[in-house]
């Protein structure tokens, strides 16, 4: 295919795209003031309800990829990375100190990570660990 388009629904206006011929690799998540954030071509991109997309972009380190369905808590972004090594995993980049991150849990080798969630207010995450 020609990629994927990221599109903009407003209540009574016409859809605004916001990246075109994309590889969009999971659902657009919203957090605060209606900001948002999606993973697209490879990298954390956030946007905001206004149209404008691609003010912070956090890209992963040389040989490293983002992919899949992010998720936000409390003040960070979890994310799946797949690491120069070829292992997964589940990191937490924070929102206020920007381009900081931890790794939450890497996935054994040959393993990866499924799906995933965190609880607000609290660093618990509950995964699926593929073997």
């Amino acid at each position: 295919g020609w990629g994927d388009d990221l599109l903009l629904q407003r209540p009574s206006q016409p859809p605004l795209v916001v990246a075109s011929r994309a590889k969009v690799a999971g659902p657009p998540v919203f957090f605060e003031d209606g900001d948002f954030a999606v993973v697209i071509d490879g990298a954390l991109k956030v946007g905001s309800s206004y149209g404008n997309f691609g003010n912070l972009v956090i890209e992963p380190a040389k040989g490293e990829t983002m992919r899949g369905s992010i998720r936000w808590v409390g003040d960070a972004f979890l994310v799946i990375v797949k690491r120069a090594d070829g292992r997964e995993c589940l990191r937490r980049y924070s929102w206020t100190s920007r381009g900081d991150f931890d790794e939450v849990y890497v996935a054994s080798k040959g393993g990866s990570i499924g799906s995933f969630d965190g609880w607000p207010g609290s660093s618990a995450v509950a995964l699926v660990h593929r073997l």
